[in-house]
């Protein structure tokens, strides 16, 4: 279904009013005739058609007790330890908390540093030609 701004639904709303087929007319808009008569609804009570915010209205995955996340900060900056064993030190001190939930704070603090990977020497083997002066493989 196409995204229509509020000025654009008000006008489809006043073209499908004046048709008596209103779900063929609908259609023709690419829209639901449902969408249709809750715009009209809409229309109708208010004077306009509001698009509906699509942002959530709570974040399940948000953090909120500030206790913790403190003490979450606390103990990464004291002794930089990574997600697990901060876990075990709150657990200690009857505090749930999961490691994914410690992870995202760090993250939001910007205090999660993933390991950089180690570069390592590629091994040839037995048909290595191992050069030690600049032309020696030359002729």
């Amino acid at each position: 279904m196409k995204q229509y701004t509020s000025n654009q639904k008000k006008k489809i709303v006043l073209i499908i009013n004046k048709i008596r087929n209103k779900k063929a007319q609908a259609l023709k808009f690419n829209i639901s005739i449902r969408s249709y008569y809750y715009w009209k609804k809409q229309l109708e009570e208010t004077g306009k058609i509001e698009n509906e915010s699509r942002k959530p209205k709570t974040s399940p995955k948000k953090y909120k007790n500030k206790k913790i996340i403190n003490k979450v900060i606390e103990i990464r900056k004291k002794y930089k330890y990574g997600k697990v064993k901060i876990k075990k030190l709150l657990e200690k001190e009857n505090i749930k908390i999961g490691t994914s939930a410690i992870e995202r704070i760090l993250k939001e603090h910007n205090l999660y540093n993933k390991r950089k990977k180690k570069i390592r020497k590629k091994h040839q083997g037995k048909h290595a030609i191992y050069i030690k002066e600049a032309g020696e493989k030359v002729q």
